[in-house]
């Protein structure tokens, strides 16, 4: 089972096993990722199948988040939609690596503030999406809390950066004065 949010602090999978007792597995953006069966940048769950017929499954989810896509895959579609994934968010990482690199070495030949502002920018817009597709785990491994609480705090500077950005290249305070001042 794939659960396709990042955002969801628990999810717990309760079922019965051959001898009709409850079972669980628990999931969630508390438990570390590389403590996770499945090393993938949304949640996934193994369902167990304990023989033919109908099988009840329960969730629970502790969570600010109360909609969000539930995929039943088998395994090897599973290794696929990773790939794919993969491959998508690393060709859109390169992109972003790329015009950061790009307009770095701008900024050094042409020491122009505007180009260090959108290199602040870019950068914290790739972080952002790093957040919500549930790609920091990557880069900050081990501290979940870290994870959890960085994402608001990269919010504020994504804005922040694109305020200082768009107030230098549009050169508010020598044009605009009054509306540098708003």
């Amino acid at each position: 089972i794939i659960v396709d949010q990042k955002s969801i602090d628990t999810l717990i999978l309760y079922f019965k096993d051959s001898t009709q007792t409850y079972q669980s597995i628990q999931t969630g953006q508390s438990e570390l990722y590389a403590n996770r069966k499945y090393k993938f940048n949304t949640l996934v769950l193994d369902l167990p199948l304990t023989g033919i017929g109908i099988h009840d499954y329960y969730f629970k989810m502790v969570s600010h988040i109360s909609n969000f896509p539930i995929k039943l895959v088998a395994k090897a579609e599973f290794n696929k939609l990773s790939l794919k994934r993969n491959i998508i968010q690393g060709i859109f990482m390169g992109f972003i690596i790329m015009m950061l690199l790009y307009n770095l070495f701008i900024y050094f030949f042409e020491r122009d503030k505007n180009f260090i502002l959108y290199v602040l920018y870019v950068l914290m817009n790739g972080l952002l999406v790093c957040g919500y597709k549930g790609y920091l785990d990557l880069f900050i491994p081990g501290n979940q809390n870290l994870i959890v609480f960085s994402l608001p705090a990269i919010i504020s500077l994504n804005c922040l950066t694109l305020i200082l950005f768009s107030r230098n290249i549009l050169e508010l305070p020598q044009k605009f004065n009054v509306a540098n001042r708003i």
